[in-house]
């Protein structure tokens, strides 16, 4: 698995950093208040279904079945292919048609009404309905993405999000100048602020570039030819019923973060204009390492799993959901420990340009320490949500997310009225951690096979060494010499963090080798 999770993890690396540099140019655009709070709960609903069809129930069991498809004859695979994506289209344009006319009870849903205001309601409908032909392109996205994993082939699968960057950055910026020039001065008034109309057209824009990048690899990979769709519907009848069946339980099981950020979204526009902003923009930074290891393990893991299913081979099984789990353990904790420790720095060093204020990154970095808490939740259950899939075991997951949902519901209209954003993080940091528990109980009583002693033993070393850094990090930080200017201070208080963990988190490995014969690093040398 090394090889295409290291290709998967550059391309996501890639793509992050650009998704760093468009929210940057976002948020010193419009600042964390009104209009940006408008366009942030207008996107929720297309980026839930993003997340169900990208990385969610309808790509992964495309995946799935496309993998066992193609090891059977590559010519039929590729048939499913066009076929399946024709499928999709449709849906996709009726989806669409149904959102764009039901934008107004689709806001309702997501926005407290006696809070939000009769104006940010409005803004709010009218960028829905611009919106939501971006369900349809990521339909389509998400199909490519299955047949490229199918084939082993993630870099530029995981590297095209760059496109739909792209497209963000030149409708908050060049588009937004066009559009400010070009539309009457009423439009503000009736139905939305110019800049944010031009940003909805520039993801739009976006996703199309993306669509386009992966349509032409997959082009190359299966070598598409016409295909009189219409008489291909009894042929793959019994493949697409098979495709529905694990879709059906996993909608609720692979969505629920999504759907647990727009109950987030709909407690924070009870509270001040900037709530939704703040947790937005810091949710978004735990995001970067969550895509670069968590998503990327999980798409290699997903096709490897199946083979092995089919085959029954349970020590590979094991071995492959042990490494995955370890990975995970011994990347996301550190990258949670720096996350919470400089949580101002990181987000005065990416976020306070132009209109963005010092009130504005107080909130943030409380809302990203609040999130850093269940990063390593957040991992887990991207991982432990892949066997239920391999094995067909959907039900289990899809019960956990609905009764997750109910959980995070309760917490946060406890915890709104006297925590506010920071609660609503806080909340689904531990929800996180709860489904992680639950997902891993599962697997147990499936009876799937996993290494659980030894990866008790993984998150007893690295909770040891976080909490070491913690402690030298915060001594460091009480020194009277430790003051240096504040535009330098911001990258060299990262830096130290960075060389902190690895001070602590080597000598720990070597002790952990030595004297309790952990192997933390194993190779195998072929002769």
């Amino acid at each position: 698995m090394l090889k295409p999770g290291f290709f998967f993890a550059l391309g996501t690396i890639l793509s992050r950093v650009v998704g760093l540099v468009r929210e940057s140019v976002i948020a010193a655009t419009f600042g964390a208040g009104f209009h940006l709070d408008a366009f942030l709960v207008a996107n929720r609903i297309p980026n839930l279904m993003r997340e169900l069809v990208a990385e969610g129930a309808f790509g992964s069991s495309f995946t799935k079945i496309f993998a066992q498809i193609y090891n059977q004859s590559q010519e039929k695979a590729t048939q499913f292919y066009q076929f399946t994506f024709s499928c999709a289209l449709a849906s996709g344009l009726l989806l669409s048609a149904i959102g764009i006319y039901m934008a107004p009870q689709l806001v309702h849903l997501i926005v407290k009404n006696e809070s939000a205001g009769a104006e940010f309601i409005k803004s709010c409908t009218f960028l829905v309905r611009v919106l939501f032909p971006f369900i349809t392109i990521m339909m389509l996205v998400a199909l490519s993405q299955g047949a490229l994993y199918g084939r082993n082939k993630f870099f530029l699968s995981a590297a095209s999000p760059i496109a739909l960057s792209l497209g963000y950055i030149l409708g908050a910026t060049w588009l937004g100048d066009i559009f400010e020039q070009l539309l009457s001065p009423s439009f503000d008034f009736e139905y939305a602020d110019r800049r944010l109309f031009s940003l909805a057209i520039g993801v739009l824009l976006g996703g199309m570039g993306s669509l386009l990048l992966q349509t032409a690899s997959i082009n190359r990979v299966l070598n598409l030819q016409h295909l009189q769709v219409w008489k291909c519907f009894s042929k793959f009848r019994s493949e697409i019923k098979q495709l529905c069946l694990l879709m059906g339980p996993m909608v609720l099981a692979s969505s629920a973060g999504q759907i647990n950020v727009m109950v987030n979204t709909y407690f924070a526009t009870s509270l001040e204009h900037g709530a939704v902003s703040w947790l937005n923009l810091s949710f978004r930074l735990v995001q970067l390492p969550v895509g670069v290891f968590a998503v990327g393990a999980a798409a290699v893991l997903l096709p490897q799993l199946s083979v092995t299913y089919q085959s029954s081979d349970k020590s590979k099984t094991q071995h492959l959901l042990y490494r995955t789990s370890r990975t995970m353990i011994w990347t996301l904790i550190p990258c949670a420990c720096f996350l919470y420790l400089s949580a101002t720095e990181v987000i005065m060093l990416i976020y306070k340009y132009g209109v963005f204020s010092l009130t504005d990154v107080r909130y943030t970095a409380e809302c990203l320490q609040a999130y850093a808490i269940g990063l390593l939740g957040y991992g887990l259950v991207k991982v432990w949500t892949v066997p239920y899939y391999a094995h067909n075991h959907t039900q289990g997951a899809m019960v956990i997310s609905i009764v997750g949902i109910a959980i995070n519901y309760a917490l946060n209209s406890i915890l709104v009225t006297r925590y506010g954003a920071w609660g609503l993080a806080l909340t689904s940091s531990t929800l996180l951690f709860w489904q992680a528990l639950m997902l891993g109980g599962g697997l147990c009583l499936l009876k799937v096979p996993m290494s659980w002693n030894r990866l008790i033993k993984d998150i007893f070393l690295t909770f040891t060494c976080a909490a070491f850094a913690f402690a030298l990090h915060t001594w460091i930080k009480s020194l009277s010499y430790w003051k240096p200017i504040e535009q330098t201070h911001r990258i060299l208080l990262a830096i130290q963090v960075c060389i902190l963990g690895l001070s602590v988190m080597i000598p720990f490995i070597l002790a952990a080798q030595v004297f309790l014969n952990f192997k933390i690093f194993e190779f195998k040398r072929k002769i």
